[in-house]
């Protein structure tokens, strides 16, 4: 089965690109949210292991596998898998919520047999976050990535540990 992703994940790097919507979430979650909420708000999650949880949803009607990975700051990545064959259909979705991508690139990946695939990659980008979505992440397999920057999980966890004292 071909299998496209889309990926909520950390970025290193500050982003400067704002996107139209001040709505950081897909699907109701939120970045830095705590395990406890997210896992509460999807009980049919299944947990791997303490920072890995998986679970099926639709995304724009298109049915994905979402991947949660958590660290001290809260979910810091969200990787959704479907279909390339709905990754129009999804990022249609994406456009609706996010506005127009900072950047749309076109171009074609290689298997390792030699088979040639069409790539579209769109990124967004919003004050410590970015989102991406990969047609072809791997030859066979389309992705959306979410992330958060550096700076903004750095906020996050003093936010946390703030004394008040």
């Amino acid at each position: 089965m071909r299998t496209a992703m889309l990926l909520v994940g950390l970025l290193a790097a500050a982003t400067g690109v704002a996107a139209t919507s001040n709505d950081l979430t897909i699907k109701g979650i939120r970045l830095h949210e705590s395990k406890d909420d997210v896992l509460n708000a999807h009980p049919e999650a299944q947990c791997a292991m303490e920072t890995y949880c998986t679970y099926r949803d639709t995304l724009g009607g298109v049915d994905c596998e979402f991947a949660l990975i958590f660290d001290d700051a809260g979910l810091n990545n969200l990787d959704i898998r479907f279909e390339p064959d709905a990754f129009d259909q999804v990022t249609a979705a994406l456009i609706g919520k996010f506005g127009n991508p900072a950047t749309n690139q076109r171009g074609t990946v290689q298997n390792g047999f030699g088979a040639k695939f069409d790539d579209h990659i769109y990124v967004w980008k919003g004050k410590g976050w970015q989102l991406q979505a990969k047609k072809r992440s791997k030859a066979t397999e389309s992705s959306i990535q979410f992330f958060s920057t550096d700076a903004q999980r750095d906020e996050e966890r003093a936010k946390k540990n703030k004394s008040d004292i």
